[in-house]
């Protein structure tokens, strides 16, 4: 999240949340984010990763349904 705020304001991520950009940690902190952000990519790409995004849109009676039925763990 703070990746994609900070692209669409065109600052660094560690400038969303206010830490002071002449710190050294806030370049540590901005390639943390920034780490972070292309894990979530990759897990995207990933067969599972997209199972996993599909079942996150389905409806919450879906999901009583399958769990009811045993289909879903």
């Amino acid at each position: 999240m703070l990746d994609a705020l900070g692209q669409r304001y065109g600052c660094r991520p560690s400038s969303v949340i206010g830490i002071n950009p002449t710190l050294g940690y806030s370049i540590l902190f901005d390639l943390r984010v920034l780490e972070a952000a292309l894990q979530q990519e990759q897990m995207r790409q990933t067969t599972g990763g997209k199972i996993k995004a599909k079942q996150a849109k389905w409806s919450q009676e879906r999901v009583k349904e399958l769990k009811r039925q045993g289909l879903w763990h």
